[in-house]
Formats: C-alpha cells, sequence, structure tokens
C-alpha cells in the first residue's frame, strides 16, 4: 500500500474513531445514573469544573507533545485512558471516584484535542486537499451525532426496560473499538523545521502568530464562548426535561432531535464556508449574531419551563455545530503545520477555563433557581460578553 493510499485511510480510520467515540449508550442517562449513584446537581458542576481545570492544565503540553513527537501516539494514548475510565465508571460511588474518573478523562480529552484536527489537516495536506477539511469535520461531526443517535435511542430503551448500568456495560465495547481504530493511523509528515523546535519554541511561535492575528484572536474568544456554554446543555438537558416531567423513555427521542439538528448544520457547512471564505467582516459579523442567538436561547430556558424549550436548545445546539467546524477551520487554515496542534490546544485550553467560569456560574444559579437559573445566568454572561467583546475587537480595528 502506498502512502498517499495510507493517508487517505487515515480520514476513514478517523472517522470510524469518531463513530464509536459517541456510539455510547450511556450518555442519555447519564446524569440519573450519577444521580443513582449519590452525585447532585451542585457535585455534577464541580466535577464539571475539575475536568476543565485538567484539560486547561494539560492542554498546552499535549499539544505541545503531538506537535513535537507523535499525533498518531497521543491520541492512542488518549482513548485507552477512555477506556479505562469507561471500566471505571461501572464501580464509581460517590464524588471522590467519580471526580477520579472525569479527571482521567480530562487529560484524556487533552491528549486528543488538537493532535486529531492536526493529524487529519497535515494528511490532507501531504496529499494536496486541505480545501476539503472543513468538509471532513462536517462529516465527522455528522458521523458523530448520528452514531450518538443510535446509541441514545438504544440505551434509553435498555435503561428504562433493564437498569442504568446496562448501557454503560455496553459502552465499554465501544471505546475497545476507539483504541483499535487509533492504532491503524500513520502518522503524517509534519515539516523538516518541527524536528529542530524544542518545545518552548513552539509555544512562543503560537502565542506570536495568534496575537498578531486579531481576527485569529476573535475567532478564539467566539469560539470559546459558544464551546463553554453549550456544555451545560449537554449535560444537564436531561434534568431540566425531568424537571418539567418528561419521561426518561422519551430521552433518546430528544437526545436524537440533538443529533438530528447537527446533521443538519453539518450538511449545511460547506455552503456557510463559501459564503463566508476570505470575507472577515462578514464572519464576524455572523459570529457575532450567532453568539448572541446563543445566549438568548438559554435566557429562554428559564423563562419557558415547558417541552417548548426543547426547541431553544435545539437552536443553541446547530449554532455550536455550525461554530465548531467553521472556526476549526479558520484557525487551521492561519497556523502552520509545525504548531498546529499546540494552536488547536490554546483555542481549547480557553474554552476549558471559560466553562470553569460558567461552571461556577451555573452551580450558582441552579442552587438558587434549580437548573431553570443555571441557563439563566449562562445566557446573560454569554449575551454581555459578546457585547462587550463586539466593542473591543471595533475599537481595536479603528485604533490599528
Amino acid at each position: 500500500m502506498t502512502r498517499e493510499l495510507k493517508l487517505k485511510r487515515n480520514m476513514l480510520y478517523v472517522q470510524l474513531y469518531y463513530f464509536f467515540r459517541s456510539f455510547i449508550f450511556a450518555y442519555v442517562i447519564e446524569r440519573l445514573f450519577w444521580r443513582s449513584r449519590g452525585i447532585s446537581i451542585a457535585e455534577t458542576v464541580y466535577i464539571e469544573i475539575i475536568y476543565a481545570v485538567v484539560v486547561f492544565s494539560m492542554e498546552i503540553p499535549t499539544g505541545v507533545l503531538a506537535d513535537r513527537y507523535s499525533r498518531k501516539y497521543i491520541i492512542v494514548s488518549g482513548s485507552l485512558l477512555t477506556l479505562i475510565g469507561a471500566i471505571g465508571m461501572l464501580y464509581a460511588h460517590g464524588f471522590i471516584a467519580f471526580a477520579c474518573i472525569i479527571a482521567l478523562s480530562g487529560v484524556s480529552g487533552a491528549l486528543t484535542s488538537g493532535s486529531v484536527s492536526a493529524l487529519i489537516y497535515d494528511s490532507l495536506k501531504e496529499v494536496g486537499e486541505t480545501l476539503s477539511f472543513e468538509r471532513y469535520l462536517a462529516r465527522i461531526k455528522a458521523i458523530r451525532y448520528g452514531s450518538g443517535l443510535i446509541a441514545a435511542l438504544i440505551g434509553s430503551f435498555v435503561a428504562s426496560r433493564y437498569n442504568l448500568l446496562m448501557p454503560y456495560q455496553m459502552s465499554v465495547i465501544s471505546c475497545v473499538m476507539m483504541v483499535i481504530f487509533n492504532l491503524l493511523l500513520t502518522e503524517p509528515s509534519k515539516g523538516k523545521v518541527e524536528k529542530h523546535m524544542n518545545a518552548k519554541e513552539i509555544i512562543n511561535i503560537t502565542r506570536t502568530v495568534i496575537m498578531n492575528q486579531t481576527f485569529l484572536k476573535y475567532v478564539i474568544v467566539s469560539g470559546a464562548v459558544i464551546g463553554a456554554s453549550i456544555i451545560y446543555i449537554e449535560e444537564f438537558w436531561q434534568n431540566y426535561c425531568d424537571g418539567i416531567h418528561i419521561n426518561i423513555v422519551f430521552f433518546g427521542v430528544i437526545s436524537g432531535l440533538m443529533s438530528f439538528v447537527v446533521l443538519i448544520s453539518s450538511k449545511r457547512t460547506t455552503i456557510y464556508v463559501q459564503y463566508l471564505r476570505d470575507n472577515i467582516k462578514r464572519k464576524k459579523r455572523f459570529y457575532h449574531i450567532l453568539t448572541l442567538l446563543t445566549g438568548i436561547s438559554f435566557i429562554s430556558l428559564f423563562i419557558i419551563r415547558h417541552p417548548v424549550g426543547i426547541v431553544m436548545m435545539l437552536i443553541a445546539v446547530y449554532i455550536e455545530a455550525l461554530f465548531d467546524t467553521l472556526i476549526l477551520g479558520d484557525i487551521h487554515h492561519s497556523v502552520g503545520s509545525e504548531y498546529r496542534a499546540t494552536a488547536e490546544s490554546v483555542y481549547s485550553m480557553l474554552g476549558s477555563s471559560m466553562s470553569v467560569v460558567f461552571g461556577l456560574i451555573f452551580a450558582f444559579g441552579s442552587e438558587k433557581m434549580g437548573v431553570y437559573g443555571g441557563f439563566l445566568l449562562i445566557g446573560v454572561v454569554v449575551v454581555t460578553s459578546t457585547i462587550v467583546k463586539g466593542i473591543y475587537f471595533k475599537r481595536k480595528e479603528l485604533i490599528s
């Protein structure tokens, strides 16, 4: 098999990896399982904060390792930790056990964050197909949510028919498949210059590139706000639905609707890429409007304590799915191969730090007004920060 064919096979293996990464039957009943093991909403938020802190502290080191050495084996290491965490979750009880497993998951997330996208981009670069990058990201997003839809329907049925533990037991098989497909990857070339750069040089160059590009800073901040906020819909929609007395048997359908919305977003991504390509002002305006809509969706969840509120969740999920692909494309098209994974790790690290802030805000709001209050406060912060961000970058443009 030629090297070009092996690199093209990377696309297949990465897509299969993401299929099984989302083919987790436990996600749909995760919060209910945690509650059955003695984890309260406040403790759940604190565990999410622990996850974010671990990711924050590990993002840059793991990104540098991926850029300096091997992206393939960094990804394999992350998958192995995911498998260990999945097995550990079967026996976890209480805050300490859950916190340790989720911290391990944070290390796994940091290892794969940036590394997978960098491997995809550099594989495409070596075969001369970088313009297909966003298309592959959109396809992967569709695969992730498509497999998530199937897993959610199966998981919710199994949980309602048998018990909350069985979906977790079934999910271990998917974690094994993730490791297998990662082992089949071929390491792409990252450029000759990278072999002579040490970790400090990679970090310094990445920082310089990001700080010298106003648009890249705008993109990273915008994406981090959306990504950090949407976590609290993904993690607490089950509590919202439980609060408005939706039966658990319908959780799979609701999760499926979220997956379907992401599939629609993924199908339309290439249209948006063509519409926005090389037009920075149009992109900024587009990103600004979408971020405001996300904040409004969160506020609506406080006001609409009714199944109709699920529509507002779907709007936020659609926006995040679109945002994620477009912003990753902007980042990877703007940086070099020698620090590609590190640049995305900076973006992910900022998102993790924001998720800690949002987590504290959500915990405060949920303690005072239930899960609805948490959504309200996050929405207010997103809208306010978007307005402040717009004014700040507008002034930067006028000064420059």
